[in-house]
């Protein structure tokens, strides 16, 4: 009797030991299938940023090269408006040169106007 007490103790044991590791690695079945999915869902945000990324490298390229050619287009235009500024300056010296004879010349004419009159 005490044999078979002994016997449904230790039938008994192993089935819940048995239960248990069936708890056990169904629990680890489910955290296993949880990591799984975070791990996809990690590479597949990863993704997403490397191509985000990809995007922004080229528009930004872009956008250096858009600015180096502005910025060429600039200097150009500037080196063109300091010319004709000198050129213009260079014109309205010349005529404030002009105008000066011209005054002179004008001066002297009413000067022999006075005295001859």
């Amino acid at each position: 009797r005490e044999m078979q007490t002994k016997a449904e103790l230790a039938e008994r044991k192993a089935s819940w030991g048995k239960a248990m590791l069936e708890r056990q690695s169904s629990m680890h079945k489910v955290e296993i299938d949880r990591l799984c999915g975070d791990l996809e869902e990690a590479q597949q945000e990863r993704l997403r940023v490397e191509r985000q990324l990809d995007g922004t490298q080229q528009e930004t390229a872009n956008l250096r090269a858009e600015l180096g050619a502005t910025a060429g287009e600039l200097r150009e235009s500037l080196a063109s408006s300091s010319s004709e500024m000198a050129a213009g300056r260079s014109r309205i010296q010349g005529l404030e040169r002009m105008l000066s004879q011209v005054k002179e010349e004008v001066q002297t004419c009413e000067a022999r106007v006075r005295s001859t009159a």
